[in-house]
């Protein structure tokens, strides 16, 4: 038994020396952001390097920057560093084009396998791009206890749109920091809610938060499935949500 333990552990050390091998992320579930004209659409994990595919959606010709101190930090604490960019030249004003919308991908140093959450940090000024708790592995979504809450939708027409931010009726983004910030995938989002309330929220566009011109969807959480489509930008009506009461 010990002679098991012993090659279950040599096993262990090694899968974690190793690193990933090849995983890829497609929009990354992340926990909380200081910015919405920023977002990672993509993360590619490899044993040469950790790559992100970011994409800035703003108003056309305004500039941004990716400083080059930008790091990953692990939960370990561990910080992993920015090696290159492709797609825009690192610490240089960038314009958007007409579009509002440009995409590029930043090379970091390769991320430990036993990393569950990494950071994205520039900096410690209040202007310094930070998206906290983005997650190495997929988040499962599951009905756990009768009170809880799915959510589960369906996206037309909003092609440049990679997330929807879940917050209470009329908070303030500014000030209060959203529920949760769900993830697009193949025009599809799922998320469980866990609020213990039944009251009105509001889902909405983070590329539309950032420009602060917004047209949020408003529904009821309540137990059980709640079915939401989100209609094109042309449509008269924003969406059509079933289930609940």
């Amino acid at each position: 038994m010990k002679g098991k333990n012993l090659l279950f552990g040599l096993c262990l050390c090694l899968w974690t020396s190793l690193g990933w091998g090849q995983k890829v992320i497609n929009v990354p579930w992340y926990e909380a952001t200081n910015t919405y004209m920023f977002d990672i659409v993509k993360m590619e994990l490899t044993n040469e390097a950790t790559i992100i595919t970011g994409q800035v959606n703003y108003f056309p010709n305004e500039w941004f920057r990716v400083v080059g101190r930008t790091v990953l930090r692990g939960e370990s604490g561990k910080e992993y560093k920015l090696l290159k960019a492709e797609g825009i030249t690192l610490n240089e004003q960038i314009f958007l084009p007409e579009s509002g919308r440009m995409t590029f991908q930043l090379y970091f140093e390769p991320v430990d396998a036993g990393e569950k959450k990494v950071d994205y940090v520039e900096g410690n000024h209040e202007t310094d791009w930070r998206i906290r708790g983005i997650i190495l592995d997929e988040k499962p979504q599951r009905l756990e206890q009768e009170s809880d809450c799915l959510i589960r939708g369906k996206v037309q027409g909003h092609l440049a749109s990679s997330r929807l931010v879940l917050m209470g009726y009329k908070d303030d983004d500014r000030i209060q920091e959203p529920y949760a910030i769900i993830p697009i995938r193949n025009g599809e989002f799922e998320y469980v809610c866990k609020l213990g309330e039944c009251k009105m929220y509001w889902l909405v566009f983070t590329d539309e938060l950032a420009r602060a011109a917004f047209r949020p969807v408003s529904f009821f959480v309540e137990p059980g499935v709640i079915n939401i489509s989100i209609l094109s930008e042309n449509s008269y009506v924003d969406a059509e949500i079933h289930g609940g009461k």
